[in-house]
């Protein structure tokens, strides 16, 4: 017997702080923002490769390593370390704990084409017209959190299999149009960018 199944409200709320986190630094706000020798903001904002790897990452611990709030501290260890490999080389060499594979169609793979489709394939594929990656991240991390937010509250799976990810991406280019284009009227409902809280 097929159902289908939409992310717990621990998800969603592990997934819109994490990207708010990303994006503003402060995964581990010393870290990030005192002991790199770049700016941290500037550097995410040119690189979007930076920004998939984290999801990447996040994503990992998040269906694998913690069934909880995942360590956000060792995640931002990890940003560093890409940044910097020279300077934070006495860290443990994490990237086996990434794994990028998106052969297939479950809650990681679908959420790493979101953010592999919000990153790095901005400049050939972009959601908005002339709006690019650096865009959304110059605009700041509640932009990117509630984008990710529409994201995970649409997404829906039927027997652990993702059913609707075009539209869930469609979801989020219409919060994008209402964003970036004035007077733009997004036919967005209350539930699809409520920024879900997990207490638990």
């Amino acid at each position: 017997m097929s159902s289908k199944t939409k992310l717990s409200i621990r998800q969603r709320s592990n997934i819109r702080f994490f990207t708010y986190y990303l994006v503003n630094g402060s995964l581990d706000f010393d870290l990030l923002h005192n002991q790199l020798s770049v700016e941290y903001h500037d550097y995410l904002k040119e690189h979007p490769e930076l920004f998939y790897k984290a999801c990447c990452a996040f994503i990992d611990q998040e269906c694998q390593h913690n069934p909880n709030w995942p360590p956000v501290k060792r995640l931002a260890v990890m940003i560093a370390y890409w940044i910097e490999p020279e300077k934070f080389n006495n860290l443990i060499d994490m990237d086996a704990e990434t794994d990028c594979d998106i052969d297939k169609i479950g809650l990681k793979e679908a959420f790493l084409e979101f953010s592999y489709r919000f990153s790095i394939a901005q400049s050939k594929f972009p959601f908005i017209d002339s709006v690019t990656y650096t865009d959304f991240i110059s605009d700041g991390a509640n932009n990117v959190e509630t984008c990710f937010a529409i994201w995970a509250n649409v997404i829906e799976f039927e027997n652990g299999s993702v059913i609707n990810q075009d539209y869930a991406i469609s979801r989020v280019k219409e919060y994008l149009k209402m964003y970036y284009r004035n007077g733009y009227q997004a036919q967005l409902e209350d539930w699809e960018w409520e920024l879900h809280l997990f207490e638990g």
